[in-house]
Parts: structure tokens; sequence; C-alpha cells
């Protein structure tokens, strides 16, 4: 997919009832949930544990072929279809459950984090004026500046 396909996407799935609940996630780097694609009809995915930007976590996604589902045309404006990938923020106090990837160490057994990179085509969209004035171009539908207000830290 063309980074500025990956752009589009990122946009609407943010802007999507996937993330109402969701606050303060975008930017700053910290450690999230990644629920990747359905890989069949059935469902069922492999949990990851990444860090780094949630832009960047859900671009690293869709470049893996992570992010959109096993029935979903590659698209952006199919981001926001069940069955696609997702990420959630963990928290200090949260617990999470699920199966992760465990790597054996000396000391015992650690779940693998993915560290993924800053990507540079991102910028755009990095701050509340540029995701709010893309969003406004593909004509994305709701209250976008409500949205980014949530996801947004300044």
């Amino acid at each position: 997919m063309k980074q500025s396909d990956i752009v589009q996407t990122l946009i609407y799935h943010l802007a999507s009832d996937l993330y109402k609940d969701v606050e303060n996630i975008i930017p700053g780097e910290n450690y999230f949930v990644v629920t990747p694609r359905s890989t069949d009809e059935i469902g069922v995915s492999n949990y990851q544990i990444a860090y780094g930007e949630a832009l960047d976590i859900l671009a690293w996604m869709i470049e893996e072929d992570l992010f959109f589902g096993y029935y979903v045309e590659k698209k952006p404006d199919n981001a926001d279809l069940s069955g696609n990938g997702k990420i959630g923020l963990i928290g200090e106090k949260d617990t999470i459950s699920g199966t992760f990837k465990v790597e054996k160490t000396q000391t015992g057994l650690l779940i693998a984090v993915n560290k993924i990179d800053r990507r540079d085509y991102l910028k755009m969209i990095r701050s509340k004026e540029g995701f709010v004035s893309a969003a406004n171009l593909l004509g994305v539908e709701g209250n976008i500046e409500e949205i980014v207000n949530r996801l947004y830290i300044e």
C-alpha cells in the first residue's frame, strides 16, 4: 500500500467509532496491545505488544499486513470495519491478557515487545491541525475536532 493510502487509512481508522472511548494516545511513545487483523472467518488473532507512537504502530500494522481483516479489501475507506486490527494503550495499572510471543531468558520468560520506529511520512497528521485538515480534505464525517481533542495530547 502506498504511503499516502496508509495516511488516509489511519485518518479513517482513528475517526471511527472504534476509538470513541479512547483518550490521549497521540502523540508520545507508549506501550500498546496490538490486536492484529482477523486471519480467518473465525476472527482469531495473535496479540502483540508494541512500543512507539500510536500512528507509527498502526502504520507498521498496515505495512506488515496485520491490519486489514481476512475478507476486507485493502483500501483506506475500509479502515473502520470489524475484523481489522487495532491498538489499545497499556496503562501503568492495566492487567493484560491474551496469547503473546514469549522469549526465554536465563532468568525467566519475557513477553516480546516490538519497538516501532517513527515514520517520517506521517508528519502531516502528527498535529491536531494537520489531522483535522487532512480529514476535512478526505470528507471524513463526524466532529473531527472533537475526535482529535480526545486523541491528541498537547
